[in-house]
């Protein structure tokens, strides 16, 4: 029976699973973590995709992925495949490294969505070997897990450039308070159910005092796409040049084009190919290598633009 195509459009949000062939594991010490999430994130420079959230469990992984230009399929057999080759490599074992092709999971809803992120990040110790532990020893475990996107959600600041939070604006209206609120949320959970809610919630707010309203910013919702336009206007503001020098083919823009261009990829949710048209007719090749260019300085800079801007 031939398999059913996944529901894939612009702005669509997944739960993405993959797991190791007949369960084995598929990261076998940290370098091996360290690479794939290298990986994960050249393939989020390439396809243009969104990563919410992830954890990284021995024969399994989890990604929050939102897709602004549809292309999950795309994005997920580059970064399957990609790995698998360096583990074979890496590893000297032949054959297949995934169990059949990934899992991706429509998420729709925010309530939902709020409870995925937890789930994601709860991964850690939901194993066997926590399941007899006390909960003050689960939550060290949770804390001191390095390969999951919580210690970004527990500081309020992403620890790899590509990661983005804009799930934290649920939990309140500044990075430092809605970080705070998060973290009880989650630490709450580990000596309740997973459903319990509401009375993690309450615990939460307990610790921290009177709630701030969190945002009403829909992440299950699409984010609005910048133009490019908007992107060349900020960046030329910023550098004091005219914009129609992006446009121009070569490198004579110097910092202000790497800028521009690594900007139009994480903010207009165009494929390698509409951007590199649109900045002098360069191809979809040099696009994805101008963010291997980008200095300290650039990145420190792109940083800035898309807080002041956002």
């Amino acid at each position: 029976m031939p398999r059913k195509p996944r529901i894939q459009f612009d702005g669509a949000l997944y739960h993405v699973t993959s797991r190791g062939n007949a369960r084995q594991v598929i990261f076998h010490g940290d370098d091996d973590r360290e690479r794939f999430l290298e990986q994960v994130g050249e393939r989020v420079v390439s396809y243009g995709v969104v990563v919410h959230a992830f954890v990284l469990m021995d024969n399994h992984y989890h990604l929050l992925v939102r897709t602004p230009s549809g292309n999950l399929d795309r994005f997920m057999q580059r970064l399957n495949t990609s790995y698998a080759l360096y583990y074979r490599y890496k590893h000297g074992r032949p054959g297949h490294v995934f169990q059949g092709r990934y899992k991706g999971l429509l998420v729709t809803d925010d309530d939902y969505l709020l409870a995925l992120t937890r789930y994601i990040h709860l991964n850690p110790i939901k194993t066997r070997k926590w399941r007899d532990e006390e909960a003050k020893a689960k939550l060290a475990g949770l804390k001191a897990y390095r390969w999951s996107s919580y210690p970004s959600y527990a500081e309020g600041r992403p620890r790899y450039p590509w990661l983005n939070l804009d799930v934290l604006h649920h939990y309140g209206a500044s990075p430092k308070r809605a970080a705070a609120r998060y973290r009880a949320y989650t630490e709450a959970m580990v000596s309740k159910k997973d459903d319990d809610l509401s009375e993690a919630l309450k615990a939460a707010d307990a610790q921290l005092g009177p709630a701030i309203e969190p945002s009403r910013r829909r992440v299950a919702s699409p984010p609005a796409a910048w133009s490019f336009d908007q992107v060349d206007h900020i960046v030329a503001k910023h550098f004091d040049v005219e914009a129609e020098v992006f446009k121009l083919h070569g490198q004579s823009a110097g910092e202000a084009k790497r800028v521009a261009i690594a900007l139009a990829q994480r903010k207009t949710g165009a494929n390698l190919e509409a951007i590199g048209n649109h900045y002098g007719g360069i191809s979809a090749a040099a696009v994805s290598m101008n963010q291997k260019r980008l200095r300290p300085l650039d990145v420190r800079t792109l940083d800035a633009l898309i807080k002041a801007n956002s």
